[in-house]
């Protein structure tokens, strides 16, 4: 028969001492049939009220201060970004002296070969900083992922035109300006196709040795072209209003790779594991 204690009993109980099996029943048994304070009516009610005032009561959230050019443009070209160019024109005299000594092709198609290299170097480097975390780097800055990166590739082009237009001024007669013209127009084309490609490549592979691999190829390729006989002649004698239809051609296939490629980044998807 178990023992009945009440309230007083348990509040004098001496923890130290061993209790029954029984005891400890009695003990679960009377915490569980504690009654609970009824509600109090309308807690709920007046807990949102409360809820409310405090959110009214603080203050507005202040919006980030935009950011000036000047802090733009540091951040763009953080991470590396004139070492990469840097490379990249060591790269292209390389290639240059290259092809020059060797005459593997004529001179007039040197520059569509290696000029899109400080481009494609960048590309590379910017594909490598992403195992690093640039995406949330860029996030950290408040500049879009997708500015970011383009405006990268943008500005590496812009270097790779430049550079080009000087060994061209440097290598060719100025005065003769149809040789000068169709040179700048034969490298032009190239140079946005592969800046094109490489937008395309950044956003669909997902492999860094892969898409390191596909950058590799894509000055092997013009080397191949312009080593057939066919292409050089066709290229030598086609009208400039041909070229200059080509060149429009290439900036718009670019355009669109562009926005391919910022939507896919918007998205969130960026090379390997962004």
């Amino acid at each position: 028969m178990s023992i009945k204690h009440n309230e007083q009993d348990y509040m004098k109980l001496n923890l130290q001492h061993e209790m029954t099996a029984v005891e400890m029943n009695e003990i679960v048994t009377y915490i569980k049939y504690i009654p609970e304070p009824p509600p109090l009516d309308g807690f709920a009610e007046e807990a949102m009220n409360r809820w409310r005032r405090s959110k009214r009561a603080l203050p507005a959230p202040i919006s980030p201060v935009p950011l000036s050019a000047r802090q733009q443009i540091e951040i763009l070209f953080s991470q590396g970004w004139w070492r990469e160019v840097v490379v990249g024109v060591i790269l292209f005299g390389i290639g240059y002296l290259v092809l020059s000594v060797t005459e593997m092709v004529s001179p007039m198609f040197i520059l569509s070969i290696v000029g899109c290299i400080p481009l494609l170097v960048v590309v590379f480097h910017t594909a490598r900083n992403t195992l690093c975390e640039m995406g949330e780097l860029a996030r950290s800055f408040r500049i879009p992922l997708h500015k970011y990166v383009q405006a990268r590739f943008l500005m590496a082009g812009v270097i790779s035109l430049l550079l080009n237009f000087s060994v061209t001024a440097t290598a060719f007669p100025v005065w003769d300006h149809e040789l000068v013209f169709r040179t700048t127009l034969l490298w032009c084309i190239p140079i946005l196709i592969n800046g094109a490609v490489a937008l395309v490549l950044s956003a669909r592979i997902h492999n860094f040795r892969h898409l390191t691999t596909m950058l590799t190829m894509l000055p092997v390729f013009w080397l191949l072209l312009f080593s057939g006989e066919v292409v050089v002649n066709w290229m030598t004698s086609v009208q400039l209003l041909g070229l200059m239809g080509l060149t429009v051609l290439s900036a718009g296939v670019f355009t669109i790779a562009m926005i391919f490629q910022s939507r896919v980044l918007r998205k969130g998807g960026f090379l390997i594991g962004a």
